[in-house]
């Protein structure tokens, strides 16, 4: 009978007792080497739990490793996929928050740039807002707080002068109150003072409210008197002097022609060289309170209370006296020429015809 051959981890063996002891070694070894496996395993299963936080932890006796918790934005996970998607969905919304937050700051930050104008720009590459330069009184500066404090300090120096200017001798007794129109001057030279006053004329001067001096070196005071002649002059309200050198003063007075002159309360002349004064006389063509271009009388005269001189070279001197036509006069109280050169001289002395005289009280031609 042949013995019999054991083959054990590679090697032979004749006999039972001697292939059992070489499987009990290896059986040793391997028990051995279990140990260490499940050490390194165990080792592994530890770092994993620590490694994966979130209160993870490995149990020794069963092997595994207990479920971390993640909480994320105010919700638990307990595997790192979820918790991961989660994050990463906020991330993706946070993104595109900060995008609009970055917009808006962009848009408030060019605003502000425009608002405080003075140049100043905003740099999108670097998010910052160039600086303005505002120029006061002749110098630069690069804050609004500097060029407010220059303008404070401006404006304190010209309250000063202001009160100084106000508190001057010259205009101590000087003041205005209205609510209408400022006035106007236009022409070189020239000056209005008062509401709506108008000087649109060379060296032009006109006072009062709505006073207007229209022609070169024309005077015009009072509300609503008008020179409207080259050196005319109308002083009083609603006084009119319309005509080279024309002069009206009193109120109501009106005046045209060159030279014309109307003095005293209210007369009306109209024609070269004419005369009024007094109050309520009439010189003119036709014996109207008007003065137009049409009813010119040079020369005419009327002068004391309520005369008429009609016609060219007429005379009216007295109370309610008339001298109706060209060369006529009338001189005395209620004395009346009717025809062209006739004389009438006393109260109430009467000429109808041409040529005519009627000379003494009461008298007659």
């Amino acid at each position: 009978m042949s013995a019999p051959d054991y083959n054990v981890n590679n090697s032979s063996y004749h006999n039972v007792g001697a292939a059992v002891n070489a499987l009990d070694t290896g059986m040793r070894d391997n028990a051995a080497e279990i140990d260490i496996v499940q050490g390194k395993a165990a080792n592994a299963a530890s770092s994993v739990a620590s490694g994966l936080g979130g209160g993870a932890t490995y149990d020794p006796v069963t092997g595994k490793v207990l479920a971390p918790v993640y909480s994320v934005s105010n919700s638990s996970y307990s595997n790192v996929g979820d918790a991961v998607e989660v994050l990463d969905k906020g991330m993706r919304d946070n993104a595109a928050e900060i995008e609009t937050v970055q917009g808006k700051a962009a848009n408030a930050a060019s605003s502000i740039a425009s608002g405080l104008g003075g140049g100043a720009t905003y740099d999108p590459v670097t998010g910052k807002v160039l600086a303005p330069v505002y120029s006061v009184s002749n110098s630069s500066y690069r804050t609004v707080g500097d060029a407010v404090n220059a303008l404070d300090s401006g404006v304190q120096q010209n309250t000063t002068a202001v009160t100084k200017i106000q508190n001057s001798a010259a205009l101590r007794h000087f003041h205005v109150q209205s609510t209408k129109g400022r006035g106007q001057a236009t022409g070189v030279d020239s000056m209005a003072i008062g509401p709506e006053a108008k000087a649109q004329a060379t060296n032009a001067i006109a006072m009062g409210t709505g006073a207007a001096a229209t022609d070169t070196d024309s005077l015009a005071i009072g509300t609503q008197a008008l020179a409207a002649g080259e050196q005319s002059v109308a002083i009083g309200y609603h006084a009119v002097a319309a005509g080279g050198k024309a002069v009206s003063i009193g109120s109501g007075n009106q005046a045209y022609g060159n030279g014309a002159v109307a003095i005293g309360d209210p007369n009306y002349v109209s024609g070269d060289g004419s005369f009024a004064g007094g109050a309520d006389n009439i010189a003119n063509n036709d014996g109207t309170q008007t003065i137009t271009a049409a009813n010119q009388a040079n020369g005419a005269v009327a002068i004391g209370n309520r005369n008429i001189a009609i016609g060219q070279g007429s005379v009216a001197l007295g109370a309610t006296s008339q001298a109706n036509a060209a060369g006529a006069v009338a001189l005395g109280d209620t004395a009346i020429a009717n025809t062209a050169n006739g004389v009438a001289l006393g109260s109430g002395a009467y000429v109808s015809g041409n040529n005519s005289v009627a000379l003494g009280a009461g008298s007659s031609d």
